[in-house]
């Protein structure tokens, strides 16, 4: 159902191709995804003041998508327009994008980098409170990264923080247990 404001008209058809965009990325169809992002960003920068969060996600998923390619310096451009918008917006996913660039730092072997992403992805968490999975990711990300860099005591302190949320999250024989 479409309202007669064309504005909420086209917020829709960019969340639709947003949705969309997600789809073919994780179908690993990376040009027909990298369209749909493209599509959505244009109709959600027609109005962008009120969807500020909204490209914000966008900006964030596209990184993903172009991460996941290889093509790191557009995945950077993209996580850091994301990073702008939703410290904008005070968004409750601002931390996700700062473990994004962390792990894409890391994967790279910019590891103060990395480590800097992955301290700010870890404070905001905390401060917020609002995804504890996410939260025992970047802790398991950085756990890993302390690792690499023979900091053993600090990565299994950070190691056993991710179990522990993770334990407090699904319980002791969940799958993703075995991760931490």
């Amino acid at each position: 159902i479409y309202s007669s404001n064309p504005r909420v008209d086209e917020r829709k058809t960019a969340t639709n191709y947003q949705n969309m965009a997600n789809i073919y990325s994780n179908q690993m169809d990376y040009e027909k995804a990298e369209n749909y992002y493209l599509r959505s960003i244009e109709l959600f920068l027609k109005d962008s003041i009120n969807n500020l969060d909204r490209l914000g996600m966008v900006y964030n998923n596209l990184g993903i998508m172009l991460n996941a390619q290889g093509r790191y310096t557009d995945a950077i451009k993209f996580y850091k327009k994301s990073l702008y918008l939703k410290k904008i917006t005070n968004s409750n996913s601002l931390s996700s994008t700062y473990g994004n660039l962390a792990n894409l730092y890391s994967r790279k072997g910019n590891l103060q980098l990395a480590e800097e992403y992955f301290k700010e992805a870890i404070t905001l968490g905390n401060k917020k409170n609002n995804n504890k999975h996410a939260q025992a990711i970047d802790y398991m990300n950085y756990g890993l990264l302390q690792s690499k860099q023979n900091k053993l005591n600090k990565a299994e302190t950070l190691i056993k923080k991710s179990l522990k949320l993770n334990l407090s999250i699904f319980g002791p024989i969940h799958p993703g247990i075995s991760r931490c």
